[in-house]
């Protein structure tokens, strides 16, 4: 009888494996919430820092190029910073550096697109 239950029970953990945790509770939970905070600031500011780099390009190359070329060329290189900023935002380690670093280039952006568009009027 103990052969038989032994026999189920190792026949029933190959088809349902049993995931013991190779780590605290507390420390997959910190790990999930990092994992979503690096996701948030990753395309949450670089999406904001995109659409200010955008508006920045645009008010510049306006004055060189025609409307529509300063449109589309300063629209490319906000996509491409974008990929940039992603990439780069998964290779920093530490989501304390990587928050004041993105924090730090959106205020440098929106500083130069407030005073390079509006003036400070």
């Amino acid at each position: 009888k103990l052969q038989g239950l032994q026999r189920k029970t190792m026949l029933l953990s190959k088809i349902l494996p049993l995931k013991i945790p190779l780590m605290p509770l507390s420390l997959q939970w910190r790990y999930r919430v990092a994992v979503i905070c690096r996701f948030m600031v990753a395309f949450g500011l670089g999406y904001v820092c995109m659409s200010t780099l955008s508006n920045l390009g645009i008010s510049i190359f306006q004055s060189l190029l025609p409307k529509a070329e300063a449109i589309y060329l300063s629209a490319f290189i906000s996509l491409i910073f974008m990929i940039i900023y992603v990439i780069v935002s998964f290779c920093i380690q530490s989501l304390i550096k990587l928050t004041l670093i993105s924090t730090t280039l959106f205020t440098v952006l929106f500083l130069l697109n407030y005073f390079l568009n509006d003036g400070m009027a």
